[in-house]
């Protein structure tokens, strides 16, 4: 699904907690729980921190909740780019600043969505790159 997204869209987008728990419950099987499936989210995520422009336009993150290692194979972090217009819009919401979108608990926040992507040079992969090539993959 994460591969499939980051052709589609390249937000990387979580759903919340309950809906993974939810899912769990009607299959009775722990294992699509939001706490079976962590581990498995963070393993194809090479995450990259916010850096200081992107945290002074609301991008925040928690690290528990994404996978630093090389290994993963979707490049996730936060455009160097944002429309005027985003801010303005969480601002006049009166929505809280997530502390990070993909921790499950996004209710009543707002703020930039992590992408799949490079950060250091806002490129993307291609669902190619990320299934044949690994990390290794052409950018698009």
């Amino acid at each position: 699904m994460i591969q499939t997204l980051t052709v589609i869209h390249p937000n990387q987008p979580r759903a919340m907690k309950h809906q993974y728990d939810d899912w769990s419950s009607l299959n009775n099987d722990r294992e699509w729980s939001w706490h079976a499936l962590l581990p498995y989210f963070k393993r194809t995520e090479r995450f990259t921190p916010p850096n200081p422009y992107q945290a002074s336009q609301g991008s925040r993150h928690q690290p528990q909740f994404h996978g630093f290692s090389n290994q993963g194979r979707v490049e996730v972090g936060f455009p160097n780019f944002f429309y005027p217009q985003s801010l303005l819009w969480r601002e006049a919401s009166g929505l809280a600043l997530s502390s990070d979108l993909s921790n499950g608990e996004p209710e009543g926040t707002a703020g930039p969505c992590p992408n799949a992507l490079n950060a250091a040079n806002n490129t993307r992969y291609d669902e190619q790159s990320c299934t044949d090539l690994g990390t290794h993959g052409s950018l698009v």
